[in-house]
């Protein structure tokens, strides 16, 4: 959360020019992420509502160019459904922790805009100790390059996206049974994120209401070895649906 917080700090420290602006977005997810095996079926699953806060500045260059800086951080207990080694369903929470930084150029023409962005993303997974089963922390990260268009007409926007992912992987903690952290890369991956919003500026000054659908996908990586031990990441898919309001300044 720190690191969210000096993030915050250094987007408000911009100095007010006139083309150059802040905006501020309370968020709220309803995430599903699900796991395969290699025949397709499902190994696990987690679901929940994902709170969440987005901060985003742009600099105008000129009337049709700007370039964009955006920082996100969400955080929640979600519900985990999955299986033990020995084959039996095991239900518990997982505490997810997801961040996103990203920096971009948007190109503006009358209505239509074309961006293309590179970003940098974590998600710290925590499965929760319960019935004795001990609890399993894995620390995903990955990069992107995403390419975009947004079409704007009278107060509403929409908006589609599409992403490469790569330098992907995760640490897998295994100190509780004397193998430390274990680093498994992750083949590319890839994603698209989509939404529309509203100018609610009626309702409440200066706010939008918007809605997103955000999916990534990765492979099953290959088999990593510490110590005689073998992790494999399965192949997985994660989609998340988010509303959120925006205020700009």
């Amino acid at each position: 959360m720190s690191k969210l917080f000096f993030l915050c700090l250094s987007f408000i420290s911009i100095p007010s020019y006139s083309d150059a602006y802040v905006t501020l977005s309370p968020s709220i997810d309803r995430v599903f992420y699900r796991e395969y095996s290699e025949k397709g079926e499902t190994l696990n699953t987690e679901s929940g509502f994902l709170p969440g806060f987005k901060i985003s500045s742009g600099f105008e260059f000129s009337e049709s160019i700007r370039m964009i800086i955006e920082g996100y951080y969400g955080e929640n207990h979600i519900k985990y459904d999955g299986f033990l080694q020995s084959g039996q369903p095991y239900l518990t929470k997982s505490k997810m922790i997801k961040s996103d930084l990203r920096l971009g150029m948007e190109f503006s023409f009358i209505s239509h805009g074309l961006n293309v962005s590179i970003g940098k993303h974590k998600w710290d997974r925590h499965i929760l100790p319960r019935n004795g089963v001990i609890k399993l922390s894995e620390y995903y990260y990955w990069k992107s390059l995403n390419i975009g268009y947004r079409y704007s007409v009278n107060d509403s926007e929409c908006f589609l996206e599409l992403s490469e992912l790569f330098d992907a992987g995760l640490f897998v903690d295994l100190t509780e049974v004397g193998y430390g952290l274990i680093s498994v890369p992750m083949p590319n991956g890839y994603g698209f994120n989509t939404g529309l919003s509203y100018d609610i500026s009626s309702m409440l000054s200066g706010w939008r209401a918007g809605l997103e659908l955000k999916v990534h996908h990765f492979n099953r990586s290959k088999t990593s070895f510490t110590g005689g031990v073998g992790i494999t990441e399965p192949e997985n898919v994660t989609i998340q649906l988010r509303m959120l309001l925006s205020h700009s300044f």
